[in-house]
């Protein structure tokens, strides 16, 4: 089994699509969510690609309650 390396994200830079980072030894981690809640606020086109349904529009993410 292949241990996991944990890294601090020194610097988060959105525009230019980088992180920053820097290799560390911790004793904590986290975890991915495995679910969410999923609220639709508003609907704004739906269509059909390839007999798939796609939608465009707002929603609420959020943890479960």
């Amino acid at each position: 089994m292949l241990a996991s390396e944990q890294y601090h994200v020194d610097k988060l830079d959105l525009e230019g699509k980088k992180a920053y980072v820097r290799k560390v030894d911790s004793d904590y981690y986290t975890d991915a969510m495995t679910y969410t809640n999923v609220r639709v606020i508003d609907s704004l086109k739906i269509i059909t690609i390839q007999e798939r349904l796609v939608e465009h529009g707002e929603v609420q993410v959020g943890a479960p309650k």
